[in-house]
């Protein structure tokens, strides 16, 4: 991924030098999303016509670059430009289209015989209606709820969509649960959840500001505002990730082409993703996996060098034990040879000279690391810390 930093003045000589349609392309955009860019950022952009009138030597005038608050102009407009290699479709999904012919399939202008979840909903809103009409039954008509209505011929078409679509993908190893009319549908493939919807889209609307709104001080010098309104189009969103090639959205873009049109490949989508959906499964899990042994191998690794750094702080105590033990036998030593020319047998604290003596070679040899065989020396170096009483 590269990344373009930008100054608003930098930003603004490069519009002005280099038509939108090929500086685009230079910083990864495309000529739309690097106007709206500049319109976010306040840099005015050429006006349509003005590359043509340029190149046929006409006058042209160059809007000038406004000034803004110093905080503002200062920050940095950052544009990512990503690796056109990660947009192209992986090998298997490419493999996998291919061998995926679009099936047969169209939709109905009737509901007839519809699959038992839009039939649910049907049934379902319908007995929602009577039991409004029975309950409000005796309240003044303006008082009643009138949410609850027959299906819209909108609805009706969305009914029929799906109906073909759960009865195409059911055939392909899809299972359709229950769901919500309103919410998002769920469908599983071989238990892996596939989540999509149908909605309707919006449009904005120019509309005239109300007498009431034109006294509002935040739209002093504004006409009209920008509504959003339903478009009478539909549109299918799958929501759940796909690999990365394969389609999730579908769209009415105008009164020419309908979303029936495309359900044949919708459902050559949904075929294709689920087996591809179940390879990615066993990836991720087999990744998983290697991470989990990875994790353990490391856990193993650092108490294998912390146990070997205790070990060696052990011999370097044992080292300490055996310099203290050989002082003390110097000592010993220095204490036997005082003793043959003077008196030992005086009592000291209830023991002879002689006796203290012996008290203490014996806790020099109980000291002395090396007083034993050299199998049990190096035992007791790799005994855990808190079993050897050479790090007391």
């Amino acid at each position: 991924m590269k990344t373009h930093i930008f100054t608003r003045k930098e930003l603004y000589d490069l519009v002005w030098q280099t038509p939108m349609t090929k500086l685009s392309k230079e910083v990864g955009l495309s000529d739309q999303g690097l106007a709206k860019l500049c319109r976010r950022r306040h840099i005015p952009i050429p006006p349509r016509g003005y590359w043509a009138k340029h190149a046929a030597g006409q006058k042209v005038t160059q809007t000038p670059l406004p000034e803004l608050a110093d905080d503002v102009a200062r920050d940095p407009i950052v544009i990512e430009q990503v690796d056109k290699a990660l947009t192209k479709p992986r090998p298997e999904v490419v493999k996998a289209l291919a061998s995926t012919p679009t099936p047969d399939i169209s939709v109905p202008r009737k509901l007839v015989k519809p699959h038992p979840v839009v039939s649910r909903w049907r049934d379902e809103r319908e007995a929602s209606i009577q039991r409004n009409k029975r309950w409000q039954a005796h309240l003044p008509v303006s008082m009643r709820d009138h949410s609850r209505k027959p299906f819209t011929n909108l609805e009706m078409r969305r009914h029929r969509i799906l109906d073909t679509i759960f009865k195409a993908i059911e055939k392909c190893g899809y299972k359709v649960g229950p769901g919500s009319y309103d919410q998002s549908w769920e469908l599983t493939y071989e238990g892996i959840p596939v989540e999509f919807n149908i909605t309707e889209r919006y449009k904005q609307v120019k509309m005239p500001l109300t007498k009431e709104e034109l006294v509002e001080p935040w739209n002093r010098g504004k006409t009209h505002k920008i509504e959003r309104q339903f478009s009478g189009r539909l549109m299918l969103n799958i929501k759940t990730w796909l690999p990365r090639g394969l389609a999730t959205r579908w769209a009415e873009e105008n009164d020419e082409h309908t979303l029936e049109e495309d359900v044949p490949d919708i459902v050559r989508i949904f075929k294709a993703a689920g087996p591809l959906l179940v390879e990615q499964k066993r990836e991720r899990e087999d990744q998983r996996r290697r991470d989990d042994e990875e994790r353990s191998r490391r856990h193993r690794e650092a108490q294998r060098i912390k146990a070997d750094e205790e070990c060696w702080e052990r011999f370097i105590a044992a080292s300490n034990r055996s310099q203290e033990a050989a002082r003390v036998r110097e000592l010993i030593q220095r204490i036997e040879e005082m003793a043959a020319t003077q008196d030992s047998t005086i009592d000291v604290d209830g023991k002879a000279i002689t006796e203290w003596i012996q008290w203490a070679k014996g806790w020099a040899v109980r000291h002395d690391p090396l007083s034993g065989n050299i199998v049990d020396f190096f035992a007791r170096i790799s005994e855990p810390k808190n079993g050897s009483p050479w790090l007391i």
